[in-house]
């Protein structure tokens, strides 16, 4: 199995978007949310860089202490995060976007993927095959919220997105079919 590498430096705007997603979900699971992330990266800013060992350590007991639906939800407010190219106005536009745009949120690494990465397969005119790769260390919760988002956000006006497990290939961690 690939890792994740720990040494590697991720961007703060995504660490703020999962913190402050915490409160769609409860104003309970964002104080929780808060507590956890102030333990491990104290003063999250999104202008800030944060050890990528730290940001896994957060968002890992985030899950196990919170669940997937933060997760999800984390996930999806992440995505919203991304800046998007002007340039990109499709789904299939949008996920080959967000490939590059995971490993740009990592800096000083020798790996290709330090923190792993998506996985997109184009199979016709309203599925792909997505997944995440090895070493991706968020979890298969905040995959599935990030694909939903960029699903809706860059779908059709009349998008549904859903994403039906899979089985993942050897690179892969876990698969999906999303459909919008």
């Amino acid at each position: 199995m690939v890792s994740y590498d720990p040494e590697s430096e991720a961007d703060g705007r995504y660490v703020v978007a999962f913190v402050e997603s915490a409160g769609e979900v409860s104003p309970v699971f964002q104080r929780k949310v808060n507590d956890i992330f102030e333990k491990h990266l104290p003063h999250v800013d999104p202008e800030a860089w944060y050890r990528t060992e730290d940001v896994v350590l957060a968002f890992t007991e985030v899950r196990d202490e919170i669940g997937s639906k933060t997760m999800e939800q984390g996930g999806a407010e992440a995505a919203k995060a991304i800046p998007w190219p002007d340039s990109v106005s499709t789904l299939s536009e949008a996920l080959g976007v967000l490939i590059e745009q995971h490993r740009e949120a990592y800096r000083d690494s020798t790996q290709t993927n330090p923190a792993g990465n998506y996985t997109v397969e184009e199979h016709d005119g309203r599925t792909v095959r997505v997944g995440i790769l090895e070493g991706f260390p968020y979890g298969p919760g905040f995959a599935r919220g990030v694909f939903r988002q960029v699903a809706a956000e860059f779908g059709p006006e009349d998008s549904q997105p859903t994403l039906d497990e899979i089985e993942p290939d050897t690179s892969e961690s876990h698969a999906w079919e999303l459909t919008w």
